[in-house]
């Protein structure tokens, strides 16, 4: 199938874990990713996330992957190396040099999205939005899927 990439835009509430851990609900709950219910190796589609989160346990499970936000599961340091599963802030270099400021509005994120660097397979980025000075979005984006 190969791998897919995805962005999300999410209300900023102070806590990127949480934003993460809520927008994983939401997807799960809008059934808004892959899965193959005609593919034997995992079976059905989970009826929860923490079902869905079992099967990311299994090395069958990274075979394909859901292409969406739900293949991401923690929030890692900005300098850290990228692992699977795992979403990093855009460091500030990074995000200076692509939206000319460290705090972009949501319309400069999205002026930009498409040449945002491509990134490890199995990862993804964040950045805060910001309106009128303050945070008040966060961007998820990542590539995931095989």
């Amino acid at each position: 199938m190969g791998a897919s990439g995805w962005s999300y835009i999410v209300a900023y509430e102070g806590d990127p874990a949480a934003a993460l851990a809520a927008l994983r609900e939401r997807t799960f709950a809008d059934e808004d990713f892959y899965w193959d219910d005609e593919d034997d190796y995992l079976g059905p589609k989970p009826a929860t996330l923490a079902d869905f989160d079992a099967l990311r346990e299994t090395e069958e499970y990274w075979e394909v992957g859901a292409h969406s936000i739900l293949d991401m599961d923690r929030i890692i340091a900005s300098d850290a190396e990228d692992h699977d599963g795992t979403v990093r802030q855009l460091p500030e270099a990074e995000a200076h040099e692509l939206f000319g400021t460290t705090s972009p509005t949501r319309e400069q994120f999205l002026r930009v999205e498409e040449a945002i660097p491509d990134i490890r397979r199995w990862s993804g980025r964040y950045q805060l939005l910001y309106r009128d000075g303050k945070p008040t979005e966060i961007a998820f984006w990542g590539f995931s899927g095989d």
